[in-house]
């Protein structure tokens, strides 16, 4: 089962010390480098964290391009961010999304 993931759920998932939720859901999840960057860059608490789950595989990070995640972005009035996680989820086949981003939900071919 392949899981991709905004960087919203991970950074609360993070506080909580739970990320091996993840782990027990479906091994990892997958998140685009841009999410990565956001989380690393907003310099959260849960940083140091986010960068241990990475390094022990339970975050996979995946490079998306930036003129694609725009296009869906724009597509479906969301945040850049959002369009990148969208991204890897198509090309990935992902079957869950995590996101507390209602408009990024996947559905049956989108």
């Amino acid at each position: 089962m392949q899981v991709v993931s905004d960087s919203d759920i991970l950074i609360h998932l993070a506080k909580l010390n739970e990320l091996k939720l993840i782990k027990k859901l479906s091994g990892c999840a997958y998140i685009p480098r841009y999410v990565e960057l956001e989380m690393m860059r907003c310099q959260y608490d849960e940083v140091g964290i986010i960068e241990d789950a990475i390094q022990r595989g339970i975050l996979k990070v995946y490079e998306t391009e930036d003129s694609v995640a725009s296009s869906i972005a724009s597509r479906y009035g969301i945040h850049i961010g959002e369009g990148h996680v969208k991204e890897l989820a198509e090309k990935l086949h992902a079957e869950i999304f995590l996101s507390n981003y209602p408009l990024c939900h996947m559905t049956p071919g989108s």
